[in-house]
C-alpha cells in the first residue's frame, strides 16, 4: 500500500468514525418530521455540501415527503414543482445504487430540477435501503469550493444512509405502535360510552326520558352542537320531531314532519343508511344551509335509528368541527 493510499484509508476511516457519532442519535428518534431534516444535516455536514435533501417513500413506492437543508426556503418553496421523480432524481429513486454526476448543468438527465433549482455543478445521490425495501433517497448538490464528490464522499453517504434506513425503520414502528394505541385506548372510551348508556337506559321505562338520555350522552361524548331526533309515526310513511337539543337555538331542518321520501332524514329512515354532509349542501332544500353556517355549523349527519332491521326513527346531529366525522365516530353512531 502506497503512502497516499494509507492516507486516504486513515481520513476515511476518521470520516466514518465522525459520522458513526453524530448519527447515534439518529436510530434513537421517535417522530419522521424531526428525523428527515436530521439526516439531511448530518448529510450535509459529514460531506461538505451547499445543499442536501431526503426523500422518502410511503407504502405505495411513491414519493411521500421531501425534505430540503441549505437552500433558502421561500426560494425552494416558490418554484412551481418539487423535483421529484423526474431525470436525475428519476435515477436516483429507481437506482439500487449510488450515482454521481460531477456537473448537473451538463448532464441530460438534469430535467428533474425546475430551470431555477438553485443547484449549479455536483450532485451525489444514494438511495436509502433496508434489506430488499427502499425507504427513499438522499442526495446532495454543489461540493464545497465547487469540488467534484468523490468515492470517499460516497462511502460515507452510503454508511449513513444505512444509519438512516434504519432509523426511519424505528420511527415507522413507533408511530404504528402509537396509533394502535390510540385506536385501542379509542375503542375502549367507545365500549365504556355503550356499556354506560345501557346501563342507563335499561332501567328507564317511559320513552320521552329514554331519548332525553340518550342524545344527551351522545351530544357529550361527540361535543355535538344540535342534537334532532325524528321517530317514525304509526303509517310508517311519516317522521315527526320529538326531541331537539343543543347549544345554538338553530335547527338542522326547515321542518318538523317528513314523509320517507322527503329530505335526507326520509332518504335515511327508507334506506336505513347514514350520511355524513359538509356544508352547504344545496341538493336537500329543507335543510338550513345558511342559518346553520352562520351559527358556525360545518357538517350534519343523519342516522338511523334500528331494531330488528326495522328502522324507527332516524338521529340527526350537526356539529361546528370541521374535520369530518371518521369511520370509528360513524360506526359507533
Amino acid at each position: 500500500m502506497s503512502n497516499e493510499t494509507k492516507i486516504a484509508a486513515e481520513r476515511l476511516e476518521v470520516r466514518l468514525a465522525a459520522l458513526h457519532h453524530a448519527s447515534l442519535e439518529l436510530v434513537q428518534e421517535i417522530s419522521i418530521d424531526s428525523l428527515l431534516p436530521r439526516i439531511a444535516r448530518i448529510a450535509s455536514e459529514q460531506i461538505g455540501a451547499a445543499n442536501a435533501a431526503v426523500a422518502l417513500r410511503g407504502d405505495d413506492g411513491q414519493i411521500e415527503r421531501l425534505i430540503t437543508v441549505g437552500m433558502d426556503e421561500n426560494e425552494a418553496g416558490d418554484k412551481e414543482h418539487q423535483p421529484l421523480g423526474l431525470g436525475l432524481l428519476g435515477v436516483i429513486a429507481d437506482a439500487d445504487s449510488p450515482i454521481r454526476v460531477d456537473y448537473i448543468q451538463k448532464d441530460s438527465r438534469r430535467s428533474g430540477f425546475p430551470e431555477a433549482y438553485p443547484l449549479t455543478t455536483s450532485l451525489l445521490g444514494v438511495p436509502i435501503h433496508l434489506s430488499e425495501s427502499q425507504l427513499g433517497q438522499i442526495y446532495l448538490t454543489d461540493k464545497h469550493n465547487e469540488a467534484r464528490f468523490t468515492e470517499d464522499d460516497e462511502r460515507v453517504l452510503e454508511t449513513l444512509a444505512d444509519y438512516a434506513a434504519v432509523a426511519i425503520s424505528n420511527a415507522r414502528s413507533y408511530n404504528d405502535l402509537r396509533q394502535r394505541d390510540r385506536t385501542l385506548t379509542r375503542r375502549n372510551q367507545d365500549l365504556a360510552l355503550l356499556n354506560s348508556l345501557a346501563s342507563a337506559l335499561a332501567s328507564i321505562t317511559e320513552l320521552d326520558e329514554l331519548l332525553q338520555t340518550a342524545l344527551t350522552r351522545v351530544i357529550n361524548y361527540f361535543n355535538v352542537d344540535v342534537g334532532e331526533i325524528f321517530l317514525t309515526e304509526e303509517d310508517h310513511n311519516t317522521l315527526h320531531k320529538v326531541l331537539r337539543r343543543g347549544d345554538t337555538e338553530q335547527d338542522i331542518w326547515s321542518q318538523d314532519y317528513f314523509t320517507n321520501k322527503e329530505a335526507l332524514i326520509g332518504q335515511t329512515a327508507r334506506t336505513g343508511q347514514h350520511s355524513v354532509l359538509i356544508l352547504p349542501y344545496v341538493e336537500d332544500p329543507y335543510l338550513q344551509n345558511e342559518a346553520l353556517l352562520e351559527a358556525g355549523i360545518h357538517q350534519i349527519a343523519c342516522f338511523p335509528l334500528t331494531s330488528r332491521s326495522e328502522v324507527l326513527g332516524v338521529l340527526s346531529i350537526a356539529l361546528r368541527q370541521e374535520k369530518p366525522l371518521d369511520a370509528m365516530d360513524q360506526q359507533l353512531l
